[in-house]
């Protein structure tokens, strides 16, 4: 077990990009394990997509400057969180599958800049080995299928990513319904990519990379999707 720790702590600590939270020192003594990471102001996200007390998702005055800016922040805060992602499938001298990413573990600095957090499960793949190394230490939350029968890719991430989204999309929407229609492009396009992060062959389901590409408009969201919204909201 501490061997399994101190792989975690090493592969942690050699990971340094703005969209990730920051390891600042770890403990470790018989039984206990302690990870102590940079303070982040603002908390989780989960704190401000589930209660409807915070401004930061409701604006006060409903002009049309704030609600431009209600709905560009929630773009950058996206954005923010699979730039993190992208980071750890693509960019890292090793491929780092984050198998946890729900909004608990999405963290909102000062400026509500998103970082990535709680790297408690996650897939380590040397870019020039076969061999993996999986640490699992929490209950999943967000998972997709093929985790019980398939081999774990990123695509189990994007999956998740996808929830998030999904969640962060629908408690905008509910608390501010009246301002779709003034933001509908905006909407649309990001429910499309819900949709591709959340197709149920992994095959088809968007990369990282991909979805940051949407999002900068630089190419569109496939016109093929398999997803239901309706369905998805009646399971929830």
């Amino acid at each position: 077990v501490r061997k399994s720790f101190l792989v975690e702590v090493e592969t942690i600590d050699s990971i340094h990009h703005v969209n990730l939270v920051r390891l600042i020192r770890f403990c470790t003594e018989k039984f206990h394990r302690l990870l102590i990471y940079d303070y982040i102001s603002n908390g989780s996200l989960d704190r401000w997509i589930f209660h409807k007390s915070n401004e930061c998702w409701e604006p006060p005055a409903r002009t049309m400057h704030t609600l431009i800016l209600y709905w560009q922040q929630m773009k950058k805060i996206i954005l923010d969180i699979v730039k993190g992602l992208n980071y750890l499938h693509e960019d890292c001298g090793q491929k780092i599958f984050h198998l946890n990413i729900e909004s608990p573990n999405i963290h909102l600095d000062g400026n509500f800049n998103a970082k990535v957090a709680d790297f408690g499960l996650f897939k380590l793949i040397d870019k020039d080995q076969s061999h993996a190394i999986t640490t699992m230490r929490e209950t999943l939350s967000y998972v997709a299928l093929e985790w019980w029968s398939k081999a774990i890719t990123e695509k189990i991430g994007v999956y998740s990513f996808g929830i998030v989204k999904e969640e962060h999309l629908l408690d905008i929407m509910d608390k501010s319904s009246d301002d779709v229609q003034l933001n509908g492009p905006t909407a649309v396009n990001m429910m499309s990519i819900v949709a591709w992060c959340l197709q149920g062959d992994y095959t088809k389901r968007s990369s990282t990379s991909m979805v940051i590409k949407v999002l900068k408009g630089i190419i569109e969201v496939p016109g093929d999707l398999d997803y239901d919204f309706t369905t998805q909201a009646s399971t929830n």
